[in-house]
């Protein structure tokens, strides 16, 4: 093992409840990849962080990569394969809590953070993840998944529905919860990530984030590209699990539709991969080999995936004709927000991200122009309500002030601040925020909500109706105004919620469960729930 120097950044003095994070990083021959893995956890921030980069025996000397980054170890072993050097990795972290990062994958900023923040919403948790997106050699984005939920039971989730968390470095765990289970299996030849999920899951909860903080790099000597090894070693991974399984009938279930899901997916993702690779000459023989192989584990799945690949292809090229109905229209449905049909698209995911926050609703409650939600969803833990308004006129104000203004509301004064759909009419937003945050005793929450993809009431608003928000430039407002809160963003909406948003139909129009799918692409509204740190 080689220590090097601890450098100014990772030796810098930590505050006293920053949690120590061990980062694991293995490398074979990829110390080409080395330098952007390295500098993407240097950025990283919320924790003391302690970086192992283990080298499974490459002859591209490593060692000239990581001198240049004082404070990381490294370690040298004989060539054993991946699994072997995360755990030579795991033998030598003393972090509260680790996680793995590929050579050539790297962080996204504010990972460390997110996952964290996620084991104190959890702390009971063995492991969490985040999301991730594919990019290329350059760091182009090729792809991104759809963020997924484990659930309350992850172990089923992930044995019916396959290795949903996808890449290694979007997961964090506590370490000796890792050891406990042993750790990688060093037998498993890929999968082994998977393998560990389902072995990790039969014992520990887990928790989720929709949150990007990882990005996996493809190129030609990726392991994922070889899809016979992934099908096989995936079966295994599922097949490793029926002794888990064979007393609960709801847990046959999902192995059985996991061992076909396995094969279904890497049959048909080999089949695409033939379709591209049949206008690349070089690459057509090694994807023809690898179908034969495919055909050859798991004849039956091949020929049924193959008919249903080309079906889908026919689709593509045969689009079906587009039913507009009531919608081929250039006038809205409503223009008053679907309030003249029922209840606006907007007020569903207010009104249940309220409930869903109704206890932080007590003591001293600010309220904006009226206190209906206050009364709604804080009742009898309401001790005293107030509302803020600029019009002085407002019979409801018991405060007129005008928040672009600094330090118009009363300095730490209220357990609660309520600001749903308003911050869009404040030019200087980042002021009435501020001051809104100043507003709150330490310990009292802000509960937000802001419009994303709406309307603009340009008849009755649109002289003061400003701006339009996205999870990611909320996360970034609320880290300014709000440093060392403890803040979780949400968005909500997808393409269904964010058209009928903006044609004014309404909520009763669709069902819950159609609101309740989330697509980060459709950001309708995004909510905040932030608690005002303690003084020291």
């Amino acid at each position: 093992m080689h220590d090097t120097p601890a450098s100014d950044q990772l030796a810098e003095a930590p505050r006293q409840a920053e949690p120590l994070v061990s980062v694991v990083i293995p490398t074979f021959n990829y110390a080409r990849f080395l330098p952007e893995a390295l500098d993407s956890i240097m950025l990283q921030k919320g924790a003391r962080i302690e970086v192992i980069v283990v080298d499974d025996g490459s002859t591209d000397d490593p060692a000239s990569v990581v001198q240049r980054y004082p404070g990381v170890k490294l370690i040298h072993q004989e060539n054993r394969g991946l699994a072997a050097a995360r755990n030579a990795g795991l033998r030598e972290a003393t972090g509260d809590y680790i996680t793995f990062v590929d050579a050539d994958d790297r962080l996204v900023e504010g990972a460390v953070e997110t996952l964290l923040a996620e084991f104190r919403r959890k702390p009971d948790c063995g492991l969490v993840h985040g999301s991730y997106r594919s990019v290329d050699a350059d760091w182009r984005a090729i792809w991104q998944p759809k963020p997924v939920s484990l659930g309350d039971d992850g172990f089923a989730t992930l044995l019916e529905r396959g290795n949903l968390i996808g890449v290694p470095a979007a997961v964090m765990y506590r370490t000796e919860r890792l050891r406990s289970v042993g750790g990688f299996d060093e037998q498993v030849p890929a999968n082994e990530d998977y393998d560990l999920y389902l072995r990790m899951l039969r014992r520990f909860p887990a928790a989720s984030s929709d949150r990007v903080v990882a990005e996996y790099r493809y190129h030609d000597a990726n392991m994922s590209r070889n899809a016979p090894l992934m099908l096989s070693s995936g079966r295994d991974a599922v097949r490793r699990q029926q002794d888990a399984v064979h007393a609960d009938g709801a847990l046959k279930r999902a192995f059985r539709r996991g061992h076909a899901g396995i094969q279904r997916y890497w049959i048909r993702s080999q089949l695409r991969e033939l379709q591209r690779a049949l206008r690349r000459a070089p690459e057509r023989s090694e994807a023809v080999g690898q179908l034969l192989k495919l055909f050859g584990q798991a004849p039956h799945h091949f020929v049924r995936e193959s008919g249903a690949v080309a079906l889908d292809l026919a689709r593509k090229r045969l689009p079906t004709k587009l039913r507009w109905g009531s919608l081929r229209r250039t006038e809205p449905l409503s223009r008053d927000f679907g309030y003249d049909r029922g209840t606006p698209i907007d007020r569903f995911y207010i009104e249940d991200f309220l409930g869903r926050h109704s206890t932080d609703i007590r003591g001293v409650v600010l309220e904006i122009k009226d206190p209906t939600y206050t009364r709604r969803f804080g009742g009898e833990r309401v001790a005293r309500s107030e509302v803020l308004d600029i019009d002085a006129g407002n019979a409801n104000a018991t405060i007129v002030a005008d928040l672009n203004t600094p330090a118009s509301v009363p300095s730490q004064n209220f357990d609660c601040v309520l600001l749903t759909q308003t911050l869009q009419l404040i030019y200087d937003y980042r002021t009435a925020l501020r001051s809104l945050v100043d507003a709150l005793k330490p310990g009292g929450t802000l509960l937000l909500t802001v419009p994303g993809i709406t309307q603009i009431a340009h008849r009755d608003l649109g002289h003061t109706w400003y701006w339009a928000f996205t999870r990611s430039s909320i996360e970034r407002l609320m880290a300014e105004v709000m440093p060392g809160a403890d803040v979780r963003v949400e968005a909500h909406g997808n393409v269904l919620a964010a058209t009928s948003q903006l044609q004014g139909i309404a909520t009763e129009e669709l069902t819950e469960r159609e609101l309740k799918v989330r697509d980060l692409d459709y950001q309708v509204i995004v909510t905040v729930r932030a608690v005002k740190p303690l003084l020291p």
